[in-house]
């Protein structure tokens, strides 16, 4: 039987951000609600001009378009399926 592992939304970020600042980005929640509700919970930011360069309501897809996140791997706070659809 496959073990999953839940990784929290915190050390997802911690991931992320650990590669993005290497390119001069970093991950960031959004704040603000009325701001949730249009661009999601998670935005990518230049780190030098603060420009928005991605938004998303989940961390999954930006983990594993960097290969961070292992197949037995999923985040916590997210409504993923095993197979990877809602």
């Amino acid at each position: 039987m496959l073990k999953t592992y839940a990784l929290s939304t915190s050390a997802a970020m911690k991931r992320l951000n650990k590669v993005f600042l290497k390119k001069g980005q970093k991950v960031h929640k959004i704040r603000d609600k009325r701001a949730q509700d249009v661009l999601g919970r998670y935005c990518i930011k230049d780190a030098i001009t603060g420009d928005i360069i991605s938004f998303s309501n989940q961390l999954t897809a930006w983990l594993e378009e960097e290969w961070l996140l292992g197949y037995e791997e999923f985040v916590a706070d997210e409504n993923i399926t095993t197979d990877g659809y809602q």
